[in-house]
């Protein structure tokens, strides 16, 4: 939408851009505790693997969007940028409502480390 909006009312484009990081920041929340109720012994472990991946994008970022405004960074050079990015939320939005999951998954049982601790403190005394 942002890059439909008239170079006379830039303020406009603002307010939307501000409003698409609002609801970014909404969403935040649940990525970060997803692991937590995956895997809760290997929580960090998730989280640092999705934060590498999700870290690549500030390399290809950049690359893209120079990439689609190459020419003359016209708005509907820009507006390939708004597009690329609406189709990768998007995207990511439909591949987490259909394959993600707040279950604790069997490889996350810690039962065994439960085992572990128990062994342990027998053989402190």
């Amino acid at each position: 939408m942002a890059g439909y909006v008239r170079s006379k009312v830039r303020a406009l484009a603002v307010v939307i851009m501000c409003a698409v990081l609002a609801c970014t920041s909404i969403g935040f929340p649940t990525v970060v505790v997803n692991p937590l109720d995956l895997a809760p012994l290997h929580a960090g472990k998730i989280l640092g693997l999705t934060y590498v991946v999700a870290n690549l994008a500030s390399f290809a970022g950049p690359q893209a969007v120079s990439a689609l405004t190459y020419q003359r960074a016209t708005n509907a050079e820009w507006r390939n940028v708004f597009l690329l990015t609406t189709g990768i939320y998007v995207v990511g939005a439909v591949v987490f409502v259909i394959f993600g999951s707040a279950n604790l998954q069997s490889w996350a049982d810690d039962s065994g480390q439960d085992e572990l601790r128990n062994i342990a403190d027998r053989n402190k005394h």
